[in-house]
Protein backbone atom coordinates (compact mmCIF):
# COMPACT_ATOMS: atom_id res chain seq x y z
CA UNK A 1 0.00 0.00 0.00
CA UNK A 2 1.22 3.74 -0.90
CA UNK A 3 1.43 5.95 2.00
CA UNK A 4 -0.17 9.05 0.21
CA UNK A 5 -0.19 11.37 3.14
CA UNK A 6 -3.14 10.53 4.88
CA UNK A 7 -3.14 11.63 8.54
CA UNK A 8 -2.22 8.84 11.20
CA UNK A 9 -2.26 8.41 14.76
CA UNK A 10 -3.22 12.27 15.44
CA UNK A 11 -0.93 13.68 13.36
CA UNK A 12 -2.55 16.12 11.03
CA UNK A 13 -1.11 15.82 7.80
CA UNK A 14 -1.52 17.73 4.54
CA UNK A 15 0.23 15.83 1.89
CA UNK A 16 -2.62 13.92 0.54
CA UNK A 17 -3.89 16.67 -0.82
CA UNK A 18 -0.49 17.04 -2.61
CA UNK A 19 -0.92 13.92 -3.88
CA UNK A 20 -4.39 14.46 -5.35
CA UNK A 21 -3.69 17.50 -7.35
CA UNK A 22 -0.46 15.80 -8.53
CA UNK A 23 -2.27 13.03 -9.95
CA UNK A 24 -4.77 15.38 -11.64
CA UNK A 25 -2.28 17.68 -12.93
CA UNK A 26 -0.35 14.48 -14.64
CA UNK A 27 -3.72 13.26 -15.90
CA UNK A 28 -5.03 16.81 -17.27
CA UNK A 29 -1.37 17.34 -19.13
CA UNK A 30 -1.61 13.83 -20.76
CA UNK A 31 -4.79 14.60 -21.69
CA UNK A 32 -3.82 17.84 -23.36
CA UNK A 33 -0.66 16.43 -24.76
CA UNK A 34 -2.52 13.73 -26.37
CA UNK A 35 -4.91 15.82 -27.86
CA UNK A 36 -2.35 18.11 -29.20
CA UNK A 37 -0.24 15.24 -31.01
CA UNK A 38 -3.32 13.68 -32.51
CA UNK A 39 -4.11 16.61 -33.97
CA UNK A 40 -1.12 17.53 -35.55
CA UNK A 41 -0.82 14.05 -36.87
CA UNK A 42 -4.07 14.25 -38.65
CA UNK A 43 -3.74 17.83 -40.09
CA UNK A 44 0.06 17.77 -40.36
CA UNK A 45 3.58 15.69 -38.94
CA UNK A 46 4.68 16.26 -35.74
CA UNK A 47 7.05 18.56 -35.38
CA UNK A 48 10.02 18.74 -32.65
CA UNK A 49 7.96 20.86 -30.33
CA UNK A 50 5.91 18.19 -30.02
CA UNK A 51 8.73 15.32 -29.41
CA UNK A 52 10.29 18.20 -26.71
CA UNK A 53 6.29 18.20 -25.09
CA UNK A 54 6.17 14.00 -25.06
CA UNK A 55 9.90 13.89 -24.05
CA UNK A 56 8.66 16.77 -21.07
CA UNK A 57 5.83 14.81 -19.66
CA UNK A 58 7.51 11.49 -19.33
CA UNK A 59 10.31 13.23 -17.29
CA UNK A 60 7.25 14.86 -15.79
CA UNK A 61 5.90 11.14 -15.00
CA UNK A 62 9.08 9.67 -13.60
CA UNK A 63 9.84 13.17 -10.92
CA UNK A 64 5.93 12.63 -9.93
CA UNK A 65 6.70 8.85 -9.22
CA UNK A 66 9.65 9.49 -7.29
CA UNK A 67 8.13 12.34 -5.23
CA UNK A 68 4.79 10.29 -4.96
CA UNK A 69 5.92 6.86 -4.48
CA UNK A 70 3.19 6.04 -6.76
CA UNK A 71 2.82 3.97 -10.38
CA UNK A 72 0.39 6.32 -12.16
CA UNK A 73 1.43 7.08 -15.61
Amino acid sequence: MVNIGLPSDGVPDQGWKLYITSLIMVIAAGLFVIARCTTRYMFQKLGWDDYAIIFSLVCKNHISKGINGTNFC
